[in-house]
């Protein structure tokens, strides 16, 4: 599983992280979060890093911005 965060570009701070499958879900997955959002554009998908759901083990790695609204 892959983990992923929401950056409010104004904020300029990152939400809660969130799993996904891969990058693919993960992008479907912020459109719909931010589908009625006046402002799409102020936000963007971050990838954080990987969780192993047998180990437990996350690797995290620099936040890579992954897309926009």
């Amino acid at each position: 599983m892959e983990l992923f965060s929401v950056k409010d570009l104004v904020a300029r701070e990152f939400g809660p992280p969130f799993m996904s499958k891969n990058k693919d879900v993960a992008l479907r997955q912020f459109k719909l979060i931010i589908k009625d959002v006046p402002e799409p554009d102020e936000y963007a998908l971050y990838s954080l890093g990987e969780f192993d759901p047998d180990t437990g083990e996350i690797k995290s790695n620099e936040p890579l911005e992954v897309g926009f609204g």
